[in-house]
């Protein structure tokens, strides 16, 4: 084996320039794909924290349907009081099923919810409240309500009772501000905070405790209930937006008759996150077989320019083996060369580079070049050199003596 590369190294240095112009595109190749790989790594992690959290959220219903009336006649104003979701009038269902959506795979969180339409015995008019556990802040917030959408006041704490935050949109159009008073099924209340939530899959005029939701809520119905036991909404936030589909096909093998409402955006997300990878593959997979594509011609060239020679060896006694040993030795040996020399250059450009800024994502994540992602650039190109010295070898492997000797 010694012998074999000995030989290799000479004719490497017999043929310089053409062992530089080998090994430089070796180098070439691994520094575009290094660099070309950092940057996907960067914009994945860095995309991720975004698209990520994109539409990931949804709630869980059940639709009252003409078939079963009978959980809509347990309110005693049953034509306009009474649990809804997404503009629908809902029932109740066991809160054991929070905890089995909170199981499920691709579900990040899921808490109670409690959505309840009333009528005004003043003027009328129409306004839902909603009872939520502020202890599950990831699911709430991204569902409901969250501490950033305050205009006014501060959010609702685990341990507040008697109070409320009022949608802003309902605030201003009542003329109600915060700390006034409310009264809301004889019950006093005292408003702590004005939020103006985004589009929200469970929004409310009205923000409440899910206790004191339940309070309420039992003042107006026939059969008094336990949230412990029912709820008319799950809140759900999926771990990513690629997850989400199957999230919502999980939730509905649970129960036939849920229903889930929230916003497409997260499939154009997990879409985006698609093309951008799809992209940068594309490019690696092209520059990967551009240096291979030269680097067999190269090897063949070379191989061409020397049948005189290895005419010679063959007739002196070097087997078919020896010959292909060496000329895929000296491919693996470009290969190595180029390919430590691209994982030096590679690893100051992503230092020194602003590759981060050049992306254009707002991130505070580092653009880096992981050892195990070095290796396997080497891997890769030493591979390559191997199947560039395959077709080469065998070509001059098979050459009678005779022949290759009259080559001039």
């Amino acid at each position: 084996m010694y012998d074999i590369l000995d030989c290799a190294w000479r004719e490497l240095m017999r043929r310089r320039s053409r062992m530089i112009v080998n090994v430089l595109g070796y180098f070439l190749a691994v520094v575009v794909m290094l660099i070309l790989v950092s940057w996907l790594q960067f914009s994945r992690r860095a995309s991720d924290e975004i698209l990520q959290t994109t539409g990931t959220h949804f709630i869980v219903f059940s639709p009252s349907t003409f078939c079963c009336p009978l959980k809509a006649a347990e309110h005693k104003n049953q034509g306009t009081e009474t649990f809804v979701a997404a503009g629908v009038t809902t029932q109740l269902f066991s809160s054991g099923m929070v905890d089995r959506i909170r199981a499920l795979p691709g579900v990040k969180d899921a808490s109670p919810y409690l959505s309840f339409r009333l009528k005004d015995p003043k003027d009328g008019h129409l306004f839902t409240i909603g009872g939520f556990d502020p202890g599950q802040p990831v699911s709430v917030g991204s569902t409901t309500c969250a501490p950033t959408d305050l205009t006014a006041g501060r959010f609702l704490s685990t341990s507040d009772r008697g109070v409320a935050m009022l949608e802003k949109a309902y605030a201003d159009s009542r003329g109600l501000e915060n700390g006034a008073k409310l009264t809301i099924s004889g019950k006093k209340f005292t408003v702590v905070g004005i939020v103006a939530p985004a589009t929200r899959p469970a929004k409310a005029d009205i923000y409440l405790h899910i206790d004191d939701a339940e309070a309420i809520i039992n003042v107006k119905r026939k059969t008094p209930f336990s949230r412990k036991d029912s709820v008319n909404i799950v809140l759900v936030e999926i771990k990513s937006s690629r997850l989400q589909d199957q999230a919502i096909r999980d939730v509905k093998n649970l129960d036939k008759k849920f229903t889930v409402s929230g916003f497409a955006c997260y499939r154009p997300a997990a879409t985006v996150m698609g093309i951008n990878e799809k992209a940068i593959m594309f490019i690696l997979v092209l520059v990967a077989f551009g240096t291979l594509v030269f680097s067999v011609k190269s090897q063949l060239s070379s191989v061409i320019e020397r049948q005189h020679d290895i005419g010679i060896l063959k007739a002196i006694g070097w087997s078919d083996r020896s010959v292909v040993s060496q000329i895929l030795a000296e491919s693996v040996m470009q290969a190595l060369l180029g390919a430590a020399f691209g994982c030096i250059i590679a690893k100051y450009i992503v230092f020194l580079a602003p590759l981060r800024e050049w992306s254009g994502i707002q991130s505070n994540l580092d653009v880096v070049l992981a050892p195990p992602i070095l290796v396997a650039a080497v891997v890769l190109a030493v591979a390559g050199g191997v199947l560039a010295g395959v077709f080469p070898a065998w070509s001059a492997a098979r050459k009678n003596p005779a022949e290759a000797l009259r080559f001039k």
